[in-house]
Formats: C-alpha cells, sequence, structure tokens
C-alpha cells in the first residue's frame, strides 16, 4: 500500500492568537513568581516552559510528537524529578496535551468516538467511586491515593490531544516512527543494565526508585527493568513498538525503510527476552504469527524464526533457564497448584488468601484507590491482577466499564483493520487489535494498563488508530 490519501487542510496557526499569546504570558509569569520564590531551579524551568509553550502553541502536532516520544518512556522515573509529587510523563501529558486542546487549530469538530467516551467514563469512574470510598470511610486523601484516582484522565488526555494534532497521514507516521524510536533508545538503557556498562544500573536504580534488577541478579536470573520500577512494566511498553516494528518491516517497500525496521525488531526482542517474562514473550509470538499469517507470509516467517530462536537460546539461555526452574520452585502457600508454572500458582495463592477475603461485601463500590487492611495480614500488598484491582476501586461498576472499554477498542480496532486504506493503517490497527485481545487474557496475572509505561504506550497507538479515520465508524 502506498501513502497517497488526500491531506485535509489545516486550520491558521492559533484559533485566538491574541488570547492565547496573552493567557499563556500572564500565567506563565504568575507560575514562574511562584517557582522562583520556592526555588530559583524551578523559577529558570518555569521560564523555558513558557517559551517551549509559546512555540509549541503554533505547532500542535509537534507538541504530540513530543508527548507521544517522552512520556512513555519516561513513565517509570520516581515521582518529584520535576515537578514535588508528579512523575515527569504527568507533566508532560498534562501540559502538553492541555496546550494542544486549549489552543490547536481544527479545521473541523471533531466527534468523540465511542472508545475516547469510554475511556473518559472510566476515568470519572475511577475518581467518583473511589472518592466517594474514602469519603465514607472517612480516610485521608494522601498524594498516592490522588493520583490512583486521577491517573486515567492523563489518558483521556493524551488520545485526545493525539486525534485533535494529528490530522495528517505523513504526521501519524512520524509519530509512529517516533515511538519506535523511544522504545530502541528505552531497549538499549535495558541492554546496558544488562550488561553492566558504567553507573547504568546505579543511575537507572536512582531515577526509578526500584532495586529489583539487582534483587533478580542476586538471585541468579537477571532480569531487565530499563528506566521503569519492574520488568512487566518494560515488557509492556515494548510489545506494541515490536509488533509495529513486525508489521511495517513485512510491508516495507525500501531497503532503508526495511533495515530500520529490522534494527528496532532486533533491539526490542532482545531486550524482551532479557526480561525473562513467559506470558508477554508467549504473547508477542502469538501475536507476530498473527500478522504473518494476516499478511500471507506465515511459512518465510516461520523459517526466518528458526536461526533466530537459536542465536537467543544462546545468548540469553542461562537466564530463561533459570527463569524456568523458578517456575517449579515449591512455594510456602498451602493453595500451591500441583504441575502449574509459579506465575500462575502464585497469583492463584495471593487471590485466595488475600483477594477474595477483601472482596466480600465491597461489590457495589469497592474499597477506594488504597488497598483494604486484609492486604496488610500478609507480606505482599499487590492484587497481581488488573480485574480485582478494578473491583476493589470502584466494584463492579468500574470492572464492567473497564471490560467494555477494552471490547469496545478491539471492536474499532477490528472495523480500521478493514477499512484501512495504508500500508500505517492497517498495521497500527493490527497492533492495536492484538494487544487489546493480549491484555485481556495478561491483565489476569499483571495490572499492565493500570502500570506506568505500558498504558502510556497502549493509547498512544489507539489514538493513532483513531486519528487515521478508520475508527470513525465508532464516533458516537
Amino acid at each position: 500500500m502506498a501513502y497517497a490519501l488526500p491531506e485535509p487542510a489545516l486550520a491558521p496557526a492559533l484559533r485566538r492568537p491574541t488570547a492565547t499569546i496573552v493567557a499563556i504570558t500572564v500565567a506563565g509569569a504568575s507560575a514562574v513568581g511562584g517557582a522562583v520564590a520556592l526555588q530559583p531551579l524551578a523559577g529558570l524551568l518555569g521560564v523555558v516552559a513558557i517559551a517551549a509553550a509559546l512555540a509549541l502553541v503554533q505547532r500542535p502536532h509537534v507538541a504530540v510528537y513530543l508527548m507521544v516520544t517522552l512520556a512513555p518512556a519516561t513513565a517509570g522515573l520516581s515521582r518529584g524529578l520535576l515537578v514535588p509529587g508528579l512523575r515527569v510523563s504527568e507533566v508532560l501529558i498534562a501540559g502538553l496535551a492541555t496546550l494542544v486542546l486549549l489552543f490547536a487549530p481544527r479545521a473541523r469538530p471533531l466527534p468523540w468516538t465511542r472508545v475516547e467516551l469510554l475511556l473518559l467514563a472510566y476515568a470519572a469512574l475511577t475518581a467518583g467511586l473511589g472518592g466517594l470510598d474514602l469519603a465514607l470511610r472517612h480516610a485521608p486523601l494522601t498524594g498516592s491515593e490522588l493520583g490512583a484516582l486521577l491517573g486515567p484522565f492523563q489518558f483521556v488526555l493524551l488520545l485526545r490531544a493525539t486525534v485533535v494534532a494529528l490530522p495528517r497521514e505523513r504526521q501519524r507516521l512520524r509519530a509512529a516512527q517516533l515511538l519506535l524510536g523511544a522504545a530502541t533508545v528505552v531497549c538499549l538503557t535495558g541492554l546496558m543494565q544488562l550488561a553492566n556498562v558504567g553507573p547504568t544500573r546505579s543511575v537507572l536504580s536512582h531515577l526509578t526508585g526500584s532495586h529489583l534488577y539487582s534483587a533478580s541478579v542476586s538471585e541468579g536470573v537477571p532480569r531487565v527493568t530499563g528506566p521503569f520500577n519492574f520488568w512487566h512494566e518494560l515488557d509492556g511498553f515494548l510489545m506494541p513498538s515490536l509488533l509495529l516494528a513486525f508489521a511495517l518491516l513485512l510491508g516495507a517497500r525500501t531497503p532503508r525503510a526495511r533495515l530500520g525496521y529490522a534494527v528496532v525488531l532486533a533491539v526490542t526482542g532482545t531486550t524482551l527476552l532479557a526480561t525473562a517474562t513467559v506470558g508477554p514473550l508467549v504473547a508477542t509470538v502469538l501475536a507476530c504469527l498473527y500478522v504473518a499469517w494476516k499478511r500471507g507470509v506465515l511459512h518465510v516467517v516461520l523459517a526466518a524464526a528458526i536461526p533466530v530462536v537459536l542465536i537467543a537460546a544462546i545468548a540469553l539461555g542461562g537466564t530463561l533457564t533459570g527463569r524456568a526452574k523458578q517456575q517449579y520452585t515449591a512455594s510456602a502457600s498451602s493453595y500451591r497448584l500441583p504441575l502449574v508454572p509459579e506465575t500462575l500458582s502464585f497469583r492463584y495463592a495471593v487471590f485466595r488468601e488475600q483477594s477474595a477475603p477483601a472482596l466480600r461485601g465491597r461489590w457495589a463500590t469497592g474499597y477506594g484507590p488504597d488497598l483494604p487492611p486484609e492486604f496488610a495480614l500478609g507480606n505482599f500488598p499487590y492484587t497481581e491482577t488488573v480485574y480485582v484491582t478494578m473491583l476493589l476501586r470502584g466494584g463492579v461498576p468500574l470492572l464492567t466499564v473497564f471490560v467494555l472499554l477494552l471490547l469496545v477498542t478491539a471492536r474499532a480496532a477490528r472495523r480500521a483493520q478493514h477499512s484501512a486504506r495504508t500500508d500505517l493503517q492497517w498495521s497500527i490497527a493490527t497492533v492495536v487489535l492484538a494487544m487489546t485481545s493480549a491484555y485481556i487474557l495478561l491483565q489476569l496475572i499483571e495490572s499492565y494498563l493500570l502500570d506506568s509505561g505500558p498504558p502510556h504506550t497502549y493509547w498512544s497507538f489507539v489514538a493513532l488508530m483513531l486519528g487515521a479515520g478508520a475508527g470513525r465508524a465508532d464516533a458516537g
């Protein structure tokens, strides 16, 4: 397929140029004044932010390029690195998306799709029901709880700003390429962590506040985390980009394009293997086989995979073997399932020992953004599944809307795949369909779309799919 669609006309640079410049200058000056009073460095950053806002407001597509490139890649960094209490990704999305939505030009009104409306409903229910639970329990609202309550709204902003600011096919292609570039950089940091290059390990531990990689090394099975808190965040971040690189590689028409996508695929594939996570690896392999089947080259891909598997087995055989041994190490739980890998058996034990008791009497509105006291009785304060987390945060209503959101997104991706008019549209729609299907199952054992990194990447791809117009059949 060729990128030969008619380009939509663009509106003037600003919808309200005078009001825009005055608003940014006045608001920025006030913010800088307050920041200087607190800390000179904060004031300097404020001045830089104002200058960037004045430049980006006339180029909303550049603002979205920065957002989809940097926000997913920095989502795992510790809170407070730039703004107290906030992650770098949250600052980027809130600032850049708000800038785009308030001042970006629009040639025509864009109706909200069912996916966007359901994402908004999910965010509103998370905040409303969770806040109600806290109020009924007279529990304090801490920064952690506030982040859990308001977190989904950042994806509403990301999705809507991307749809609004990237009306052209070449803009969405550039955004997709930047996403692949960011994933490649993240992978290189992860591989440097594995190879212990310079101060990489200590720097990543400092930036993320996580020491899980060091713990995995001490256990004899090093599992790469990169600039994220743990390996599940990294593999969830990588899977969509790996699939897109694979899909575009199979459809590339020039040697240069094929080489570029092959490099991205090799780096992301190696890093995904280095996380030694079974579920995502199996899901990614199945998704790649699905893409190859839809492309009509499944036999070629299977033949080419043989040397790749051999090389991977030689390079990472120790890690994968050690991980396999861990999967059949007996646990202390009385709920261990015989002949079942530890990954699944452990999560079953967590559900029986902690989650099931915590859910009793809390099906209607849940418990809130924090965990019930039942989780304090054990030594593992996590639900390990997104579905239990949804029930605890907002009961059956929140879980219903969340599942409906995934199903409607998968339906929109299926329609977009069938109606795609370019190779890019088909590839992105196929990635969204494959990833949504994978997450529905994988989130039985991990809260991928509540973690830092995976949801940022996932909703960026959904936004590119909806922005292409192929998903406009779902406009509500």
